[in-house]
């Protein structure tokens, strides 16, 4: 709620992000992608049972979200990323890309990164859900190092345009 803005939005917005490892459940098992932190002054988009996004107004929404995967083993690795409406895969969301295998003893890594942009209805509820060939790929956080903040596992924005 509050004063209309310029375009005439309404500034509904939200910030989320998970402190945790996120493992896979199994080779190509579909897993939601879990959040469990909230901004205090997130208005109008919510966190549901710790994974579901819920639009309280009707509009048209831009989710961007990262999430940091790791690899644990020594081959690369695929992952599958796609979004879940209404407990109902979006056809043509997913993405595919590789994760490149450990390698000087240190794990692969790769930033996931990228933004959906849809109209949804109030209260219409999206996952984000991953599958990976191989049981050693994960979402990972990792601590803080250095000068480095700790990283979350995911990192999740939506603002209604």
């Amino acid at each position: 709620s509050g004063a209309v803005g310029a375009g005439g939005a309404l500034g509904y917005w939200g910030s989320f992000w998970s402190t945790t490892n996120q493992a896979s459940g199994g080779v190509t098992s579909a897993n939601v992608i879990s959040i469990n932190n909230t901004d205090p002054n997130s208005s109008g988009v919510s966190i549901v049972s710790g994974s579901q996004i819920k639009f309280a107004n009707a509009g048209v929404y831009n989710i961007q979200f990262s999430a940091q995967f790791a690899n644990y083993h020594n081959q690369d690795h695929d992952v599958d990323v796609w979004f879940v409406l209404n407990n109902s895969r979006i056809d043509w969301s997913n993405s595919r890309f590789s994760i490149i295998g450990t390698h000087g003893g240190i794990n692969g890594h790769y930033i996931a990164a990228w933004n959906y942009m849809s109209t949804f209805a109030a209260n219409d509820e999206i996952e984000i859900y991953w599958q990976t060939d191989n049981t050693l790929v994960q979402i990972e956080r990792l601590p803080a190092s250095g000068d480095a903040p700790d990283t979350p596992s995911i990192i999740l924005t939506i603002d209604k345009l």
